[in-house]
Protein backbone atom coordinates (compact mmCIF):
# COMPACT_ATOMS: atom_id res chain seq x y z
CA UNK A 1 0.00 0.00 0.00
CA UNK A 2 1.50 3.55 -1.33
CA UNK A 3 0.46 6.68 -1.29
CA UNK A 4 1.29 9.86 -3.56
CA UNK A 5 0.53 13.72 -4.23
CA UNK A 6 0.22 15.59 -7.24
CA UNK A 7 1.33 18.96 -8.13
CA UNK A 8 -1.41 20.66 -8.98
CA UNK A 9 -4.78 21.46 -7.15
CA UNK A 10 -7.19 22.50 -10.42
CA UNK A 11 -9.64 19.93 -8.98
CA UNK A 12 -9.64 22.21 -5.37
CA UNK A 13 -9.68 25.53 -7.13
CA UNK A 14 -12.23 27.07 -4.60
CA UNK A 15 -12.25 29.48 -1.17
CA UNK A 16 -10.21 27.77 1.36
CA UNK A 17 -8.91 24.34 -0.55
CA UNK A 18 -5.17 25.45 0.33
CA UNK A 19 -6.35 24.96 3.89
CA UNK A 20 -7.96 21.44 3.50
CA UNK A 21 -6.19 17.93 2.47
CA UNK A 22 -5.85 16.93 -0.58
CA UNK A 23 -9.31 14.33 -1.88
CA UNK A 24 -8.11 10.73 -1.41
CA UNK A 25 -8.23 8.42 -3.99
CA UNK A 26 -8.12 4.70 -3.50
CA UNK A 27 -6.13 2.74 -7.12
CA UNK A 28 -6.40 -1.20 -6.29
CA UNK A 29 -4.78 -3.29 -8.94
CA UNK A 30 -2.49 -6.14 -8.53
CA UNK A 31 -0.37 -4.68 -11.40
CA UNK A 32 2.40 -2.47 -10.12
CA UNK A 33 2.71 -0.82 -13.51
CA UNK A 34 -0.75 -0.21 -13.81
CA UNK A 35 -1.28 0.68 -10.65
CA UNK A 36 1.65 3.42 -12.08
CA UNK A 37 0.12 4.73 -15.01
CA UNK A 38 -3.20 5.14 -13.37
CA UNK A 39 -1.59 7.51 -10.30
CA UNK A 40 0.47 9.24 -13.73
CA UNK A 41 -3.20 10.17 -15.23
CA UNK A 42 -4.66 11.15 -12.05
CA UNK A 43 -1.22 13.51 -10.53
CA UNK A 44 -1.65 16.70 -12.16
CA UNK A 45 -5.80 16.70 -10.33
CA UNK A 46 -3.50 16.95 -7.08
CA UNK A 47 -5.18 14.24 -5.29
CA UNK A 48 -3.75 12.06 -2.51
CA UNK A 49 -3.49 8.49 -4.25
CA UNK A 50 -3.58 5.92 -2.08
CA UNK A 51 -2.66 2.56 -3.52
CA UNK A 52 -3.84 -0.92 -2.73
CA UNK A 53 -2.07 -3.98 -5.27
CA UNK A 54 -5.31 -6.60 -3.81
CA UNK A 55 -8.60 -6.67 -2.40
CA UNK A 56 -7.53 -6.91 1.12
CA UNK A 57 -4.74 -4.58 0.88
CA UNK A 58 -8.08 -2.27 -0.26
CA UNK A 59 -9.95 -3.39 3.00
CA UNK A 60 -7.26 -1.98 4.98
CA UNK A 61 -7.54 0.97 3.58
CA UNK A 62 -11.44 1.70 3.53
CA UNK A 63 -10.77 0.89 7.04
CA UNK A 64 -8.20 3.65 7.83
CA UNK A 65 -9.55 5.77 5.78
CA UNK A 66 -12.50 7.43 3.73
CA UNK A 67 -12.07 8.02 0.23
CA UNK A 68 -13.67 10.21 -2.61
CA UNK A 69 -13.76 7.38 -5.27
CA UNK A 70 -12.39 3.84 -5.65
CA UNK A 71 -10.89 2.26 -8.62
CA UNK A 72 -11.03 -0.90 -8.57
CA UNK A 73 -9.26 -3.44 -11.28
CA UNK A 74 -11.65 -6.46 -11.91
CA UNK A 75 -8.89 -8.73 -12.10
CA UNK A 76 -7.12 -10.22 -8.96
CA UNK A 77 -5.65 -12.49 -7.35
CA UNK A 78 -6.76 -13.26 -3.78
CA UNK A 79 -10.05 -11.91 -3.76
CA UNK A 80 -11.98 -10.35 -6.63
CA UNK A 81 -13.50 -6.76 -7.35
CA UNK A 82 -16.97 -7.78 -6.55
CA UNK A 83 -16.27 -9.46 -3.04
CA UNK A 84 -14.16 -6.82 -2.01
CA UNK A 85 -17.32 -3.89 -3.55
CA UNK A 86 -19.59 -6.55 -1.20
CA UNK A 87 -16.89 -5.89 1.65
CA UNK A 88 -16.32 -2.39 1.47
CA UNK A 89 -20.18 -1.64 1.05
CA UNK A 90 -20.72 -3.82 4.27
CA UNK A 91 -18.70 -1.02 6.14
CA UNK A 92 -21.29 2.01 7.19
CA UNK A 93 -18.70 4.42 6.97
CA UNK A 94 -18.21 3.23 3.08
CA UNK A 95 -21.66 1.94 1.89
CA UNK A 96 -22.06 4.60 0.10
CA UNK A 97 -18.02 5.51 -1.41
CA UNK A 98 -18.11 5.02 -5.68
CA UNK A 99 -16.85 2.08 -7.33
CA UNK A 100 -15.33 2.39 -10.84
CA UNK A 101 -14.16 -0.78 -12.18
CA UNK A 102 -11.22 -0.75 -14.32
CA UNK A 103 -11.98 -3.73 -16.83
CA UNK A 104 -9.83 -4.95 -20.65
CA UNK A 105 -13.85 -6.44 -21.28
CA UNK A 106 -15.85 -5.06 -24.25
CA UNK A 107 -18.46 -3.02 -23.29
CA UNK A 108 -21.37 -5.43 -24.47
CA UNK A 109 -19.82 -7.88 -22.05
CA UNK A 110 -20.44 -5.82 -19.03
CA UNK A 111 -23.61 -7.59 -17.06
CA UNK A 112 -26.13 -5.35 -15.35
CA UNK A 113 -25.58 -7.35 -12.20
CA UNK A 114 -22.65 -5.62 -11.47
CA UNK A 115 -23.76 -2.40 -10.98
CA UNK A 116 -25.66 -4.49 -8.23
CA UNK A 117 -22.94 -5.58 -6.86
CA UNK A 118 -20.95 -2.11 -6.30
CA UNK A 119 -20.13 -0.77 -9.52
CA UNK A 120 -20.79 3.34 -9.92
CA UNK A 121 -19.20 3.18 -13.36
CA UNK A 122 -16.88 1.15 -16.06
CA UNK A 123 -13.52 2.03 -17.46
CA UNK A 124 -12.50 -0.04 -20.29
CA UNK A 125 -9.00 -0.63 -20.95
CA UNK A 126 -6.71 0.91 -22.75
CA UNK A 127 -7.82 3.89 -20.00
CA UNK A 128 -8.30 7.23 -21.93
CA UNK A 129 -6.68 9.61 -19.42
CA UNK A 130 -9.24 12.23 -20.14
CA UNK A 131 -12.27 9.79 -19.57
CA UNK A 132 -10.20 8.92 -16.28
CA UNK A 133 -9.67 12.44 -15.06
CA UNK A 134 -13.18 13.50 -15.63
CA UNK A 135 -14.88 10.68 -14.09
CA UNK A 136 -12.73 11.06 -10.92
CA UNK A 137 -12.89 14.48 -11.15
CA UNK A 138 -16.67 14.44 -10.62
CA UNK A 139 -16.44 12.18 -7.54
CA UNK A 140 -13.78 14.30 -6.17
CA UNK A 141 -16.13 17.57 -6.34
CA UNK A 142 -19.00 15.36 -4.83
CA UNK A 143 -16.90 14.38 -2.09
CA UNK A 144 -15.43 18.22 -1.28
CA UNK A 145 -19.64 18.93 -0.80
CA UNK A 146 -19.90 16.58 1.35
CA UNK A 147 -17.25 17.64 3.63
CA UNK A 148 -18.57 21.10 3.28
CA UNK A 149 -22.22 19.72 4.51
CA UNK A 150 -21.09 17.66 7.21
CA UNK A 151 -18.80 21.20 8.46
CA UNK A 152 -21.80 22.87 8.31
CA UNK A 153 -23.88 20.51 10.01
CA UNK A 154 -21.35 20.62 12.73
CA UNK A 155 -21.49 24.32 13.11
CA UNK A 156 -25.28 24.50 13.33
CA UNK A 157 -25.15 21.64 16.13
CA UNK A 158 -22.25 23.02 18.07
CA UNK A 159 -24.47 26.78 17.61
CA UNK A 160 -27.15 24.21 18.95
CA UNK A 161 -25.85 22.94 21.61
CA UNK A 162 -24.44 26.74 22.93
CA UNK A 163 -27.90 27.82 22.58
CA UNK A 164 -29.00 24.91 25.32
CA UNK A 165 -26.02 25.68 26.93
CA UNK A 166 -26.98 28.88 27.32
CA UNK A 167 -30.78 28.41 28.17
CA UNK A 168 -29.84 25.82 30.65
CA UNK A 169 -27.30 28.48 32.86
CA UNK A 170 -30.10 30.80 32.45
CA UNK A 171 -31.11 32.44 35.82
CA UNK A 172 -34.99 32.49 35.11
CA UNK A 173 -36.91 29.94 34.14
CA UNK A 174 -37.15 29.06 29.74
CA UNK A 175 -39.51 26.37 28.54
CA UNK A 176 -40.68 25.17 24.80
CA UNK A 177 -44.18 23.85 24.20
CA UNK A 178 -45.69 22.36 21.06
CA UNK A 179 -49.10 23.72 19.19
CA UNK A 180 -51.03 21.28 21.99
CA UNK A 181 -49.27 23.01 24.73
CA UNK A 182 -47.41 20.01 25.92
CA UNK A 183 -43.74 20.89 27.34
CA UNK A 184 -40.92 20.07 24.66
CA UNK A 185 -38.51 21.53 26.73
CA UNK A 186 -37.75 23.11 30.45
CA UNK A 187 -34.32 24.50 31.52
CA UNK A 188 -33.04 23.66 35.11
CA UNK A 189 -34.09 26.97 36.46
CA UNK A 190 -37.96 26.48 35.30
CA UNK A 191 -37.71 23.39 37.62
CA UNK A 192 -36.16 24.94 40.63
CA UNK A 193 -39.07 27.60 40.13
CA UNK A 194 -42.00 25.14 39.73
CA UNK A 195 -40.36 21.62 41.66
CA UNK A 196 -40.96 20.01 38.70
CA UNK A 197 -38.42 17.87 36.81
CA UNK A 198 -37.99 18.13 33.43
CA UNK A 199 -38.81 14.27 32.69
CA UNK A 200 -42.34 14.74 34.57
CA UNK A 201 -42.93 17.97 32.62
CA UNK A 202 -41.69 16.31 29.40
CA UNK A 203 -44.74 16.44 26.88
CA UNK A 204 -47.30 17.13 29.55
CA UNK A 205 -49.49 19.99 29.46
CA UNK A 206 -49.16 22.67 32.70
CA UNK A 207 -53.08 21.79 33.77
CA UNK A 208 -52.17 18.19 33.98
CA UNK A 209 -48.34 18.26 35.56
CA UNK A 210 -49.66 20.64 38.44
CA UNK A 211 -52.55 19.31 40.65
CA UNK A 212 -55.24 21.59 41.29
CA UNK A 213 -54.67 22.61 45.03
CA UNK A 214 -51.32 23.93 44.30
CA UNK A 215 -52.32 26.34 41.28
CA UNK A 216 -53.95 29.39 42.07
CA UNK A 217 -54.26 31.91 39.14
CA UNK A 218 -53.97 35.55 39.84
CA UNK A 219 -54.10 37.59 36.65
CA UNK A 220 -54.51 37.53 33.04
CA UNK A 221 -52.01 40.13 31.99
CA UNK A 222 -52.33 42.12 28.81
CA UNK A 223 -49.25 41.69 26.47
CA UNK A 224 -48.68 43.47 23.25
CA UNK A 225 -51.15 44.26 20.37
CA UNK A 226 -51.66 40.80 18.42
CA UNK A 227 -54.31 38.76 19.53
CA UNK A 228 -53.47 35.35 20.37
CA UNK A 229 -49.61 35.66 19.86
CA UNK A 230 -48.53 36.30 23.00
CA UNK A 231 -49.36 35.58 26.75
CA UNK A 232 -49.10 36.52 30.20
CA UNK A 233 -50.44 35.00 33.23
CA UNK A 234 -49.30 34.78 36.88
CA UNK A 235 -49.49 32.01 39.03
CA UNK A 236 -49.09 31.06 42.73
CA UNK A 237 -47.42 27.77 43.72
CA UNK A 238 -47.71 26.08 46.73
CA UNK A 239 -45.22 23.99 48.11
CA UNK A 240 -45.55 21.39 50.66
CA UNK A 241 -42.34 22.06 52.62
CA UNK A 242 -41.95 25.39 51.73
CA UNK A 243 -43.10 29.21 51.04
CA UNK A 244 -45.50 29.83 48.01
CA UNK A 245 -44.55 31.49 45.18
CA UNK A 246 -45.62 33.97 42.42
CA UNK A 247 -44.21 33.04 38.96
CA UNK A 248 -45.20 35.37 35.74
CA UNK A 249 -45.44 33.40 32.45
CA UNK A 250 -44.44 35.04 29.44
CA UNK A 251 -44.50 33.56 26.54
CA UNK A 252 -45.17 34.08 22.40
CA UNK A 253 -45.98 32.31 19.77
CA UNK A 254 -43.75 30.03 17.50
CA UNK A 255 -44.90 30.16 14.07
CA UNK A 256 -45.34 27.49 11.52
CA UNK A 257 -43.83 26.64 8.86
CA UNK A 258 -47.13 26.61 6.60
CA UNK A 259 -48.69 29.22 8.67
CA UNK A 260 -50.72 28.57 12.40
CA UNK A 261 -48.71 27.91 15.69
CA UNK A 262 -46.35 24.92 15.61
CA UNK A 263 -45.68 26.10 19.31
CA UNK A 264 -44.97 28.73 22.44
CA UNK A 265 -41.24 29.67 24.36
CA UNK A 266 -41.49 31.55 26.95
CA UNK A 267 -39.95 32.58 30.64
CA UNK A 268 -40.62 31.66 33.85
CA UNK A 269 -39.91 34.58 36.05
CA UNK A 270 -40.07 34.64 40.38
CA UNK A 271 -42.23 37.76 40.95
CA UNK A 272 -42.71 36.95 44.36
CA UNK A 273 -41.07 39.63 45.66
CA UNK A 274 -42.46 42.15 43.57
CA UNK A 275 -46.07 41.14 43.81
CA UNK A 276 -48.56 44.28 43.09
CA UNK A 277 -45.52 46.15 41.31
CA UNK A 278 -46.03 46.49 37.64
CA UNK A 279 -42.26 47.07 37.36
CA UNK A 280 -41.40 43.80 36.86
CA UNK A 281 -43.89 42.56 34.94
CA UNK A 282 -43.26 45.78 32.51
CA UNK A 283 -39.15 44.82 32.29
CA UNK A 284 -40.41 41.10 30.95
CA UNK A 285 -43.01 42.43 28.80
CA UNK A 286 -40.63 45.25 27.41
CA UNK A 287 -37.69 42.61 26.64
CA UNK A 288 -40.14 40.55 24.44
CA UNK A 289 -41.37 43.55 22.57
CA UNK A 290 -38.27 44.55 21.92
CA UNK A 291 -37.33 40.92 20.63
CA UNK A 292 -40.74 40.66 18.60
CA UNK A 293 -39.72 43.76 16.92
CA UNK A 294 -36.22 42.63 15.93
CA UNK A 295 -35.31 40.15 12.40
CA UNK A 296 -33.58 37.02 14.13
CA UNK A 297 -31.30 36.60 11.03
CA UNK A 298 -30.35 40.37 10.72
CA UNK A 299 -30.78 41.80 14.22
CA UNK A 300 -32.20 44.40 12.03
CA UNK A 301 -36.02 45.95 13.13
CA UNK A 302 -38.65 43.71 11.29
CA UNK A 303 -41.87 44.90 9.14
CA UNK A 304 -43.85 45.09 12.45
CA UNK A 305 -41.26 47.33 13.82
CA UNK A 306 -40.65 49.44 10.53
CA UNK A 307 -44.76 49.69 10.15
CA UNK A 308 -45.06 51.44 14.20
CA UNK A 309 -42.08 53.86 13.32
CA UNK A 310 -43.06 55.27 9.49
CA UNK A 311 -46.48 55.87 11.80
CA UNK A 312 -44.66 58.31 13.98
CA UNK A 313 -42.69 59.29 10.84
CA UNK A 314 -46.16 60.13 9.18
CA UNK A 315 -47.43 62.06 12.67
CA UNK A 316 -44.06 64.12 12.40
CA UNK A 317 -44.07 65.17 9.36
CA UNK A 318 -47.89 66.28 9.68
CA UNK A 319 -47.50 67.69 12.75
CA UNK A 320 -43.67 69.49 12.31
CA UNK A 321 -42.69 69.56 8.63
CA UNK A 322 -40.02 67.37 8.84
CA UNK A 323 -38.71 65.21 5.64
CA UNK A 324 -37.70 61.85 5.09
CA UNK A 325 -36.00 60.00 2.45
CA UNK A 326 -36.79 56.28 2.10
CA UNK A 327 -34.85 53.68 0.33
CA UNK A 328 -35.71 50.14 -0.54
CA UNK A 329 -33.05 48.18 -1.68
CA UNK A 330 -33.38 44.63 -3.15
CA UNK A 331 -30.31 41.73 -3.10
CA UNK A 332 -30.22 41.19 -7.20
CA UNK A 333 -30.71 37.61 -8.39
CA UNK A 334 -30.54 36.25 -4.71
CA UNK A 335 -33.47 33.49 -5.76
CA UNK A 336 -30.10 32.20 -8.27
CA UNK A 337 -27.63 32.78 -5.44
CA UNK A 338 -29.92 30.41 -2.95
CA UNK A 339 -30.25 27.74 -5.65
CA UNK A 340 -26.43 27.78 -6.36
CA UNK A 341 -24.85 28.07 -2.96
CA UNK A 342 -28.03 26.84 -0.60
CA UNK A 343 -30.23 28.63 1.66
CA UNK A 344 -27.54 28.58 4.94
CA UNK A 345 -24.95 30.40 2.13
CA UNK A 346 -28.17 32.79 1.49
CA UNK A 347 -28.57 33.28 5.07
CA UNK A 348 -25.43 34.29 5.54
CA UNK A 349 -25.07 37.08 2.43
CA UNK A 350 -28.18 38.69 4.22
CA UNK A 351 -27.02 39.30 7.31
CA UNK A 352 -23.30 40.31 5.21
CA UNK A 353 -25.87 42.60 3.15
CA UNK A 354 -27.44 43.84 6.68
CA UNK A 355 -24.57 44.65 8.18
CA UNK A 356 -22.76 46.58 5.52
CA UNK A 357 -25.86 48.89 5.47
CA UNK A 358 -25.91 49.43 9.18
CA UNK A 359 -22.30 50.48 8.80
CA UNK A 360 -22.96 52.73 6.29
CA UNK A 361 -25.69 54.42 7.62
CA UNK A 362 -25.24 57.66 9.55
CA UNK A 363 -26.54 58.81 12.86
CA UNK A 364 -30.56 59.47 13.02
CA UNK A 365 -30.89 56.79 9.81
CA UNK A 366 -32.63 53.70 10.38
CA UNK A 367 -32.25 50.22 8.56
CA UNK A 368 -35.20 47.86 8.61
CA UNK A 369 -35.09 44.46 6.91
CA UNK A 370 -38.23 45.05 4.70
CA UNK A 371 -39.43 41.22 3.66
CA UNK A 372 -37.08 38.30 1.60
CA UNK A 373 -34.08 39.74 0.65
CA UNK A 374 -35.33 43.33 0.94
CA UNK A 375 -34.41 45.87 3.22
CA UNK A 376 -35.21 49.39 3.64
CA UNK A 377 -33.45 52.20 4.73
CA UNK A 378 -35.11 55.68 6.34
CA UNK A 379 -32.85 58.94 6.08
CA UNK A 380 -34.40 61.79 8.25
CA UNK A 381 -34.44 65.70 6.82
CA UNK A 382 -32.56 64.07 3.30
CA UNK A 383 -33.89 65.30 -0.09
CA UNK A 384 -34.31 63.00 -3.16
CA UNK A 385 -30.72 64.43 -4.51
CA UNK A 386 -29.09 64.01 -1.02
CA UNK A 387 -30.92 60.79 -0.66
CA UNK A 388 -30.22 58.91 -3.89
CA UNK A 389 -26.09 60.13 -2.74
CA UNK A 390 -26.03 58.33 -0.03
CA UNK A 391 -28.00 55.61 -1.32
CA UNK A 392 -25.51 55.05 -4.17
CA UNK A 393 -22.79 55.40 -1.31
CA UNK A 394 -24.14 51.91 0.21
CA UNK A 395 -24.93 50.29 -3.38
CA UNK A 396 -21.40 50.72 -3.82
CA UNK A 397 -20.23 49.35 -0.90
CA UNK A 398 -22.46 46.44 -1.03
CA UNK A 399 -20.69 45.48 -4.50
CA UNK A 400 -17.06 46.46 -3.15
CA UNK A 401 -17.58 43.64 -0.64
CA UNK A 402 -16.97 41.66 -3.91
CA UNK A 403 -18.89 38.53 -2.71
CA UNK A 404 -18.88 35.85 -5.25
CA UNK A 405 -22.04 34.92 -7.58
CA UNK A 406 -21.65 33.09 -10.37
CA UNK A 407 -24.71 33.69 -11.52
CA UNK A 408 -24.91 37.51 -11.61
CA UNK A 409 -23.55 38.91 -14.98
CA UNK A 410 -21.05 41.11 -12.83
CA UNK A 411 -20.15 37.79 -11.01
CA UNK A 412 -20.38 39.57 -7.61
CA UNK A 413 -23.34 40.22 -5.47
CA UNK A 414 -24.98 43.30 -5.99
CA UNK A 415 -27.89 45.59 -4.94
CA UNK A 416 -30.57 47.87 -6.59
CA UNK A 417 -32.29 50.64 -4.69
CA UNK A 418 -35.36 52.69 -5.35
CA UNK A 419 -36.48 55.72 -3.09
CA UNK A 420 -38.38 58.34 -2.43
CA UNK A 421 -39.65 61.07 -0.49
CA UNK A 422 -42.00 61.53 2.29
CA UNK A 423 -42.54 65.15 2.97
CA UNK A 424 -45.64 67.12 3.55
CA UNK A 425 -44.66 69.13 -0.16
CA UNK A 426 -44.57 66.29 -1.62
CA UNK A 427 -46.36 63.16 0.17
CA UNK A 428 -47.28 62.90 3.69
CA UNK A 429 -48.31 59.44 3.14
CA UNK A 430 -45.97 56.77 3.99
CA UNK A 431 -47.68 54.02 1.68
CA UNK A 432 -47.95 56.27 -0.81
CA UNK A 433 -44.34 56.66 -0.56
CA UNK A 434 -43.43 53.42 -0.02
CA UNK A 435 -45.46 52.48 -3.65
CA UNK A 436 -42.80 55.37 -5.22
CA UNK A 437 -39.93 53.75 -4.01
CA UNK A 438 -40.93 50.10 -4.90
CA UNK A 439 -41.47 51.28 -8.50
CA UNK A 440 -38.26 52.83 -8.80
CA UNK A 441 -36.83 49.85 -7.04
CA UNK A 442 -38.80 48.11 -10.22
CA UNK A 443 -36.99 50.76 -12.67
CA UNK A 444 -33.48 49.49 -11.09
CA UNK A 445 -33.76 45.79 -11.69
CA UNK A 446 -35.43 46.48 -15.48
CA UNK A 447 -32.64 48.79 -16.32
CA UNK A 448 -29.93 46.25 -15.67
CA UNK A 449 -29.70 45.99 -12.15
CA UNK A 450 -26.53 46.77 -9.91
CA UNK A 451 -28.28 50.80 -9.86
CA UNK A 452 -30.36 53.39 -7.72
CA UNK A 453 -33.63 54.78 -8.93
CA UNK A 454 -35.79 57.64 -7.60
CA UNK A 455 -39.58 58.55 -7.81
CA UNK A 456 -40.55 61.46 -9.65
CA UNK A 457 -42.11 64.24 -6.86
CA UNK A 458 -45.45 63.35 -5.66
CA UNK A 459 -47.98 65.62 -4.90
CA UNK A 460 -49.94 66.06 -1.38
Amino acid sequence: MTSSNGSSADADDHLGAATRPPVPVLVVDDNAAKRLALTSVLAPLGYAIVEADGGLAALRCVAAQDFAVILLDVNMPDIDCFETAALVRQRKQSEMTPIIFITAAAEDEIQTDHYVEGAVDFIFAPVAPEELRAKVSVFAKLFRQAEGLAERAREVQATADQLRFLTDAAPIGIFQTDAQNRYVYTNPHWSEMTGISAAEALGQSWDVIFESERLTSIDDLPVGTMAQTEFGHRFEIQFRDSPSRVVLITSKTIPGARGGIAGWVGILADVTAEVGEEEAQSDVLDQLTALSRLDPLTGLGNRRALEDDLAVLEAQVARYGHRYCIALFDVDHFKAYNDMYGHQAGDEILSAVAANLTHQARGGDSVYRYGGEEFLCVFPEQSLDSGTTAVERMRLSIEKLAIPHAASDTGILTVSAGLAVLDVEMSSSASAVLKEADKALYRAKEGGRNRVEHAALLSA
